[in-house]
Order: C-alpha cells, then structure tokens, then sequence
C-alpha cells in the first residue's frame, strides 16, 4: 500500500489468491485474466503495475474484476397435459397455430438472446484492475491497482 501512496495511487488488498487460470466468479464479482479480457485498462491503471515493479514487487499476472448485479432467478416451466382426446378440426387449428407459435417463438428468442447479451454487457460496471503479485516467500496476493466506470 505504501506504494500506491508513494505513486499517488489508492491501492487496495483484494485477496491471496493464486494467479487465474480462467474466469472466476466470487462474491458478485467476475474475475477475468486481462489477456481474456476485452476492456480497455486505462493507462492510469498500468501506471499502478508499473510502479509496483519499479518498487521491486514482482507482477505475475493482471486481473480485470468486473461487479455484476444478481442475475434473476430461472423461469419456472409448466409441463404439457396429455391425453387429451380433441376434434379433428381443432387439431388441424393448432397445427397451424402452433406453426405460427413456434416461428413467433423462435425470432423472439433470438432477439431476445440478443438483448440478453446486451443486457448482461450492461450489468456489468466498475472495473477494477488487479495485479497478481508474489512475495519473497512464493505466496500470492492481489492488489488493486485502480478502478474506473465503464
């Protein structure tokens, strides 16, 4: 911390925690390795790297951590009836109904899924880049260097 102060930074202890090899999850954080991820790290918040290794701190790995909000629960699905005995001409209706459904359906799941996509890109906000660092005894621990709102 004390190099943050020195640097004029607000640094932050977030963990100690090994490097990642993929996308963690925790506590309503995504956690993603910056090779992975797609932000774009403003320079202040190399900066903060930058002037943990000009302090001698050796710097494995950067982190992005992304604060997501709580995703909504899953749909609850209601089972179809069976045997059900229906008149011809009501089969032949729903047949074409059913066509027309399931054609509805499908472009409202693919626009939906779209927007799903966007929506979840939205969700998520805050920012923050993590250096993965290690001590003079081979243990881990993640400093937060800088956060920023995207």
């Amino acid at each position: 911390m004390a190099v943050g102060k020195k640097a004029k930074m607000s640094f932050r202890p977030v963990a100690v925690a090994d490097p990642l090899d993929e996308p963690l999850f925790k506590d309503g954080w995504w956690f993603v390795p910056e090779a992975e991820d797609k932000s774009i790290i403003p320079l202040e918040a190399k900066r903060g790297v930058n002037a943990l290794q000009m302090a001698g701190i050796p710097v494995v790995q950067t982190i992005v951590g992304h604060e997501t909000s709580q995703l909504l629960t899953a749909p609850i699905l209601v089972k179809p009836m069976r045997d059900r005995k229906v008149a011809e001409q009501s089969v032949m209706a729903a047949k074409i109904i059913g066509t027309t459904v399931l054609t509805v359906t499908k472009v409202g799941v693919a626009i939906a899924g779209f927007l799903g996509f966007l929506l979840v890109g939205a969700l998520m906000f805050d920012p923050s880049y993590i250096a993965v660092c290690r001590d003079e005894h081979g243990n881990y621990f993640w400093i937060e260097v800088a956060t920023w709102f995207d």
